[in-house]
């Protein structure tokens, strides 16, 4: 029973971390349609101190979202990445909880952003979307609690700080800022064909960076 809840667990957790990476690559796709998105969720829900800070704010949400997705594939980050993943969707629960059932009197935001402009989901669905992915979070969590191999161990400050000189946790780090600064300077000055074409190949540039990170780490 525990090898097959070890293997479920793995099995979702790869599925977790490519819903994000995915959710993370379409936004960045067309980043600056997004960051509007964003700005209309900061108008409405958040603090007014927030108001006008929409690109920052949706950066964040994509260079997170993409970081958990990778951090999240490694089993060395799994724990960490999928405790992140539990309070980034508690707070895609409460937003769209809000938007769906206690809009403003400007009514609901229609369309969440939440997988770009692929796919449009209404303020019900989204809000279901990020329900069902928080309990299939916070079900592999519970169930992969005590399960040898998953919690990490309490390791000393020398071997914390070496985590530092991980590249394949600098690159998720850092991969989603290549692609936000090109959809940012580039979605709307090249031609759409040969924009989508530069887009996909920075991102099998970076694929491939992680992937060699992944197997060269010592």
């Amino acid at each position: 029973m525990v090898i097959i809840n070890r293997k479920i667990i793995n099995w979702m957790g790869l599925a977790l971390g490519f819903i994000f990476i995915a959710s993370s690559l379409l936004k960045m796709f067309s980043f600056p349609t997004f960051a509007m998105e964003t700005g209309d969720y900061i108008d409405l829900y958040m603090p007014s101190w927030l108001h006008g800070f929409q690109y920052p704010c949706a950066i964040v949400v994509c260079q997170v979202e993409l970081m958990l997705g990778l951090l999240v594939l490694k089993a060395k980050y799994r724990r960490m990445a999928l405790c992140g993943m539990f309070l980034l969707l508690m707070f895609f629960v409460w937003l769209t909880t809000v938007n769906a059932f206690f809009p403003t009197i400007l009514g609901s935001i229609e369309s969440c952003g939440c997988f770009g402009e692929l796919i449009h989901f209404t303020p019900m669905a989204s809000f279901v979307k990020s329900v069902v992915l928080w309990v299939i979070v916070g079900s592999v969590l519970l169930v992969g609690w005590k399960q040898r191999g998953f919690v990490l161990e309490t390791v000393g400050l020398k071997k914390s700080l070496g985590c530092l000189k991980d590249s394949y946790l600098w690159i998720s780090a850092c991969a989603g800022w290549c692609l936000v600064l090109f959809s940012y300077f580039f979605v709307n000055i090249l031609n759409h064909g040969l924009y989508m074409v530069l887009y996909v190949g920075i991102c099998i540039i970076l694929a491939m960076v992680t992937i060699w990170c992944w197997k060269n780490e010592k």
